[in-house]
């Protein structure tokens, strides 16, 4: 049964020591936009944080992440006290699940909130532009094996998302959900290739004689025309466009090349299930 709630005062030194939720979104991103609208001027209820705390003495905080941040800074009005709510925990998931309920209705937290929860969650530290974007969302819902839970979902894929990442992926055009959904499977069948297909194709180092391409080639001049053909992306033409990521990697890495611009596809699902993968109708 869930405990009540306990009030107490802290100094704000005191809560500086409290430490964020494992969770805890992007605050240095908040705080650009909070600095410059609901945030522009001190106001009393800005003095209430709540935090949970755990049978062993541990505490998280469940708000106040971006105050804290703008009153160490200087550019928020330095309170004397704050007034603390602190929420009985029996463990971190109470914690972490605690965190999403409240910071939810308080800050309208994101798809990419929570994608950025999940790497500061699992230690991902991404350096690519495309995956700074915390834009992972609707990928983690084309691959198979994922639930709702985006923080589970970034644990499943942390070594093919840290993997790919390390190839420098630039946030753009290129990298639409299928194309990103493919590539981490791709880093998962076959790690090494993997990083040598993405750091070619995001150099634009493919190879093209007359009108034989190889599969770096072919999957860059593809992915623009399947963007004007299809239109919105809608979750059927993302699932497609990962299975034809993935048929371009492997006849790369089988040394074929392409005559045309009719790029198969590889069951996703059964490519990641290390199945015979059987090629469908081309697009």
């Amino acid at each position: 049964m869930n405990q009540f709630p306990i009030q107490r005062s802290m100094t704000l030194e005191e809560w500086y020591t409290v430490p964020d939720n494992p969770v805890q979104r992007d605050t240095k991103r908040h705080a650009e936009h909070a600095a410059k609208n609901h945030l522009t001027k001190a106001v009393s209820s800005q003095w209430i944080v709540h935090m949970a705390t755990l049978p062993d003495g541990r505490c998280f905080k469940l708000d106040g992440h971006t105050r804290s941040l703008l009153w160490e800074e200087g550019r928020l009005q330095v309170p004397e006290q704050l007034m603390v709510i602190a929420h009985p925990c029996h463990n971190l998931e109470e914690v972490k699940a605690l965190y999403s309920t409240h910071d939810n209705t308080k800050a309208g937290e994101k798809a990419p909130d929570i994608v950025y929860g999940g790497f500061r969650l699992h230690g991902i530290n991404p350096q690519s532009s495309l995956f700074k974007k915390c834009m992972l969302a609707t990928v983690m819902r084309i691959l198979p094996h994922t639930g709702d839970n985006q923080y589970n979902n970034i644990g499943k894929w942390k070594n093919e998302i840290i993997a790919f990442d390390e190839a420098n992926p630039v946030y753009g055009h290129l990298y639409p959900s299928g194309v990103v959904a493919g590539a981490l499977a791709t880093f998962r069948r076959h790690p090494e290739a993997a990083a040598e297909f993405w750091s070619t194709f995001q150099a634009d180092g493919g190879c093209k004689e007359g009108t034989t391409r190889d599969g770096v080639q072919a999957l860059r001049e593809y992915i623009p025309i399947n963007r004007s053909s299809s239109g919105r992306d809608g979750s059927t033409e993302l699932y497609g466009l990962a299975c034809c990521v993935i048929s371009a990697f492997e006849q790369w890495r089988k040394g074929r090349h392409y005559k045309s611009l009719s790029i198969r596809r590889t069951d996703l699902r059964d490519y990641i299930n290390g199945k015979n993968n059987k090629k469908n109708r081309s697009r």
